[in-house]
């Protein structure tokens, strides 16, 4: 049974009303986030059994209906098949929302409303999210419980000894909050046809020690009209501190001699170049310009390497280029790693970050 006693939660900012709220289609449990800005009406909604985002997008007439559909679009961007709609108006005395829903068969279901206390639906949503443990594994000292999400299958792990309790605490947080996203980018990925699409989360690495922690991670996604993607969604912890260390320039400055090195300036391919000087030292049969027209993989364009990814191993630092679509298979070559010998000349010494040996 709804309970009526909660108003609906409306955030008044520039012409925009947000509503946080719960109810039923039918009789199945939802939770709802409807966005109304000057006349315009975005719903964001996912049934509470299992908790993938369906988006539909309408007006609010002049009467205050909101109406709001999800569908296909045609070449010249019409929506030519609608796969489900929405219709709900508040009540007189403001203590709910209700309308009807109807899906492409016709089939047509009752909505009921009500508000929640919390704006924040993401928050909301993974609340809803389940999580069992699997296998154990060890890496000298440091012991890992493997789980996975029950809905996605999106699998990670949480450390249970290696480093104090505090700083395990904070560690785990990190990887915790790390797997939490891409459980959100499973339940948010659609498919072509108003489907489920297809969104994969691998951690193919995960590299242990007293002072850093690196997960080497990947996902693949087909999500709506797109084409497929993949990219690399590693991250790295400062085991000292138990924090994520969100970039690569938080740590290194790749600058040599009269190069210039300005992470602000990248048009100018300041960071490429200083990390293509870098590489083509330690590389230069696998960094050199292609001769080969059909080898088009040229790792010596500083461009591909203004943006890179980034993680520590066994042997160094991992540091790989970034390449457009058309050229993804580019990505990710086993040979750009910086010995842990030739790290320390790099570190910015105001971090305080110490390196493995």
């Amino acid at each position: 049974m709804l309970m009526v006693c909660i108003l609906a939660i409306a955030l008044n900012s520039s012409g925009q009303n947000r509503f946080m709220l719960e109810g039923t289609i039918g009789k199945s449990p939802i939770v709802m986030l409807l966005e109304i800005d000057k006349g315009s009406a975005f719903v964001t909604y996912y049934y509470k059994k299992y908790p993938h985002d369906i988006e539909l997008e309408g007006d609010q007439s002049a009467d205050g209906v909101i109406n709001v559909k999800k569908g296909s679009y045609d070449f010249k961007g019409e929506m030519d098949t609608v796969y489900e709609s929405l219709q709900i108006h508040e009540l007189a005395n403001k203590t709910g929302w209700e309308g009807t829903w109807k899906e492409r068969k016709g089939s047509v279901l009752p909505i009921k409303l009500t508000g929640l206390k919390t704006e924040n639906y993401l928050q909301t949503k993974n609340a809803s999210f389940h999580f069992v443990n699997d296998s154990t594994s060890f890496d000298g000292k440091f012991h890992l419980q493997w789980n996975h999400e029950t809905g996605s299958t999106i699998k990670s792990f949480k450390i249970l000894t290696g480093y104090t309790d505090s700083i395990l605490r904070k560690i785990n947080s990190v990887i915790k909050e790390k797997q939490i996203e891409q459980v959100n980018n499973f339940f948010s990925c659609a498919g072509r046809k108003n489907n489920i699409g297809d969104f994969e989360y691998t951690i193919s690495n995960v590299f242990l020690s007293e002072t850093l922690i690196s997960i080497h991670a990947n996902a693949f996604w087909l999500c709506g009209i797109g084409h497929p993607n993949s990219g690399d969604m590693s991250f790295t912890i400062d085991a000292i501190r138990g924090t994520e260390i969100k970039e690569l320039d938080d740590l290194f400055n790749f600058k040599e001699g009269k190069l210039k090195y300005s992470p602000d300036s990248l048009f100018d391919d300041d960071r490429g170049r200083c990390i293509v000087n870098v590489l083509t030292k330690l590389y230069p049969r696998e960094m050199a310009k292609p001769t080969d027209p059909s080898q088009y993989c040229n790792y010596s364009k500083p461009s591909y390497w203004n943006y890179p990814v980034w993680h520590f191993t066994t042997k160094g630092l991992y540091i790989g280029p970034t390449f457009n679509h058309g050229a993804a298979s580019c990505e990710g070559p086993d040979f750009p790693i910086i010995p842990y010998s030739l790290l320390p000349q790099y570190l910015i010494k105001e971090k305080q970050i110490s390196l493995p040996k």
